[in-house]
């Protein structure tokens, strides 16, 4: 009985505590954009295998909104530089086709 009683209270806290940290970060950071954030778990936290996949997929995220930042920014060059260019229209349809690509490779 006094193992049970101590392994109810050990055990909770090694699941909860990470729990309550992820679930923290997602609502604090990574629903107000920050996709910066990386979870740090212990080896031995029952819930390191969820902190590293959320890390994966926010390692995916940061690599498709890059692609699309960088589309965005050549769409303002061939905006802001090229525009009395003979060609600017099909510069900027070309470009607008590389921003659609990259929003589309997100589900919504």
């Amino acid at each position: 009985i006094i193992i049970a009683i101590i392994a109810s209270l050990f055990f909770p806290q090694t699941i909860a505590g990470p729990l309550y940290r992820i679930e923290r970060d997602i609502k604090d950071k990574i629903a107000e954009g920050d996709l910066t954030i990386k979870f740090n778990l212990r080896k031995h936290d029952d819930v390191k295998d969820l902190a590293d996949s959320i890390n994966i997929m926010l390692e995916k995220l940061r690599e498709k909104i890059t692609d699309i930042k960088s589309v965005s920014d050549e769409m303002r060059e061939v905006i802001h530089i090229k525009h009395n260019e003979d060609g600017f229209v099909d510069n900027l349809i070309e470009v607008y086709k590389k921003l659609e690509g990259s929003i589309n490779r997100f589900k919504i």
